[in-house]
């Protein structure tokens, strides 16, 4: 306590001796030059003192408020760079389908995944005040994803194409032989309905077949990593092109 009030009274010293030089000043004394070099040759390390924590917790303060702009401008930066080689993958591609770069999507962040449902639903940030609506497709930054199956105003609800008996029409891209990819519930899928006699082999392209949904033909969804054979049918075992445990950031394709 006594030191504060110790602190107090030499700025209440040098306040007064600034007021008391500045009236001489004034006056037009001839003796001022001299005093003043004086008092500005005492003045100057306690002002020092004084004024050192100030700027400390300015320039903190400045610091903060700079580093959360650049994470928030770094967020940015990072959905244009998934975004912009999703478009890129989609180019590189030769399907004939009916996707394109050049149609509209809208960019999500997942804020929530259900832990007992991982490769079922997920949460996004976007809902129906940004356009969302049930049955658009969702992307990653590969492929198929899942699409919306609940909206709501400011967050939309995504059933993952992993979850089990989620199901897609699916076309084999070499054989153009279609099935039906349903989810297991689990980190691969299987792919249904395609005959004994079907041209499917390992390393088959599976994307989106478009037909009678809502989701677009051509969209790449997996590859096939296993062809088995259990009596007449045919288990083909899909391995997805997207890392479902590492979605951050999502893309809802815009109807039209």
């Amino acid at each position: 306590m006594e030191r504060v009030f110790k602190g107090w009274f030499l700025v209440g010293v040098l306040l007064f001796s600034s007021l008391f030089l500045a009236s001489l000043s004034l006056r037009g004394w001839s003796g001022i030059d001299f005093l003043k070099n004086h008092y500005i040759s005492l003045a100057l390390p306690v002002e020092k003192v004084i004024s050192f924590p100030l700027f400390k917790v300015r320039d903190f303060f400045s610091f903060l408020y700079f580093r959360a702009d650049l994470l928030s401008e770094n967020e940015e930066l990072k959905r244009e760079v998934a975004l912009l080689r999703y478009q890129l993958s989609l180019l590189r591609s030769n399907l004939n389908g009916d996707i394109s770069p050049r149609e509209g999507f809208i960019p999500c962040k997942v804020v929530y995944r259900f832990p007992d449902r991982w490769f079922g639903e997920m949460v996004v940030d976007k809902g129906m005040e940004d356009g969302v609506a049930v049955g658009m497709a969702v992307l990653g930054e590969r492929g198929l994803i899942g699409e919306v199956i609940e909206v709501g105003a400011k967050i939309s609800r995504v059933k993952l194409i992993t979850s089990y008996g989620s199901v897609v029409g699916a076309l084999v891209v070499r054989s153009r032989s279609f099935g039906v990819l349903r989810g297991t519930g689990t980190p691969y899928c299987e792919l249904l309905y395609i005959p004994e006699e079907g041209d499917v082999s390992t390393g088959d392209e599976i994307v989106t077949a478009g037909m009678g949904e809502k989701i677009p033909a051509g969209i790449p969804i997996g590859e096939v990593v296993n062809v088995s054979k259990r009596g007449d049918v045919l288990e083909i075992k899909v391995k997805p092109v997207e890392d479902f445990s590492k979605l951050r950031y999502v893309w809802i394709l815009k109807e039209g």
